[in-house]
């Protein structure tokens, strides 16, 4: 009698990404395995966020689909934790960010190649430190501003935010306040620091739903190179920016039109 032969069930195909989580260090990177980018993505957090649950699917989509069309295709995906705990002031995120970025630009350790072209996203809180990166960019390694694609600001929180009253025990509470003088010298030093050394125009993404930092379009020419109509979406703080899926995600049509330019 002829033996039945053995079943082997379909095993998934390798993804064409690697994700390298690091939890500790809260930091995840995502690179493709076919080919070395240059060019890489960074997403920074808000207010008490997590280096990856603030993104939602984001970075099991992009480890998924990113190989599968442009412009995510061509860039690499690193995300960019920190304790909301031992943040002060936007300097202290800022710092965070600048880190992560000259460490990538230099192809230090976890990052293994270096990369050219830089594009920034980033939500709530994340988006003042972004704010202080580009603007201290003198402060930073060479050649920031040189390799800055785009700016991608999501529930940007520029006049602050009445819901920093609740965030007792946080030091970074202070420069959450609204109209608090340190986010009145951001605004001013932003200014100045534009009309010497430009950077690109800031995109923001605002949520008719959010009751965190509200959703007026009151204050928004008061930011330098920031753009005049920003994107409304239909959403609230903490869902702006989270996608469910990577096909018709309104989210992931965002960042594909940062990655473009």
């Amino acid at each position: 009698m002829t033996p039945r032969p053995t079943v082997v069930p379909d095993l998934p195909s390798p993804s064409p990404r690697s994700f390298y989580n690091r939890q500790d260090e809260r930091w995840a990177l995502i690179r493709s395995s076919k080919h070395i980018n240059t060019k890489l993505a960074v997403f920074v957090h808000g207010f008490r966020g997590s280096y990856l649950d603030t993104w939602g699917k984001l970075p099991d989509l992009l480890t998924e689909n990113a190989d599968a069309s442009e412009p995510f295709a061509s860039w690499g995906y690193v995300f960019v934790g920190y304790s909301t705990w031992r943040m002060q002031t936007f300097l202290d995120i800022s710092a965070v960010i600048g880190t992560e970025v000259t460490a990538a630009q230099n192809g230090d350790g976890r990052y293994g190649h270096k990369y050219d072209r830089i594009a920034l996203f980033a939500h709530s809180l994340g988006t003042l430190g972004v704010r202080q990166l580009i603007c201290a960019a003198s402060v930073q390694a060479p050649g920031l501003l040189a390799s800055l694609h785009s700016v991608m600001l999501f529930g940007s929180p520029i006049n602050g935010s009445p819901a920093a009253r609740l965030a007792v025990g946080y030091d970074i509470r202070e420069a959450l306040k609204p109209n608090n003088p340190q986010l009145k010298m951001l605004r001013s030093w932003s200014k100045c620091a534009f009309e010497s050394s430009p950077w690109p125009e800031v995109r923001l993404v605002i949520g008719q739903d959010d009751r965190v930092v509200g959703a007026r379009d009151i204050f928004f020419t008061e930011w330098p190179n920031d753009e005049k109509n920003p994107r409304f979406t239909a959403y609230n703080h903490r869902t702006l920016t989270k996608p469910n899926e990577w096909a018709g995600s309104h989210v992931v049509d965002l960042i594909g039109a940062g990655l473009s330019g």
